[in-house]
């Protein structure tokens, strides 16, 4: 049976009921000036009849209130799946920076003995610092990088 159907089914039948319901009421208000016995006898009836027309009506209610609900978590899901979606493009980005960071650190440190050597037969008087200041010291930010990102040469 598809849903449009089931749910016109389900509020004729809560229509119907509270219709019911009101008809018994009236009915019992006609019958104010009954016996005692009579009044448990007919409160009995009005309990049953309630408890179907409660049932029918919180069915009713209920239905609209979760639709709602389940609405507003599909858009949350949705929601998340796009921050989530956007954190792993971010994250990817980040990744292809620190590798690209990390190769020129490498390709730095691999050049050093060449500079170095350039520096000595340039003839210049103090090596160290002539290292220091063109940053040859980068053996260690290589060994570094390679710690973090292993999968580096």
């Amino acid at each position: 049976m598809p849903e449009t159907v089931k749910s016109i089914f389900a509020l004729i039948v809560t229509v119907v009921a509270l219709a019911g319901l009101a008809i018994f009421v009236v009915f019992l208000l006609g019958r104010v000036s009954a016996t005692q016995a009579d009044w448990d006898r007919y409160i009995y009836l009005l309990s049953g009849v309630e408890a179907v027309v409660f049932a029918a009506v919180g069915w009713l209610f209920g239905k609209e209130i979760h639709r709602e609900q389940a609405s507003k978590a599909e858009s949350a899901r949705d929601s998340a799946e796009g921050a989530k979606a956007d954190a792993e493009a971010r994250a990817a980005a980040e990744e292809a920076k620190g590798t690209a960071l990390a190769n020129a650190i490498i390709a730095t440190s691999a050049t050093q003995p060449q500079r170095q050597a350039a520096l000595g037969r340039a003839g210049l008087a103090d090596i160290d610092r002539a290292i220091e200041v063109t940053g040859l010291g980068v053996d260690e930010l290589a060994a570094m990088a390679r710690r973090i990102y292993p999968q580096l040469p």
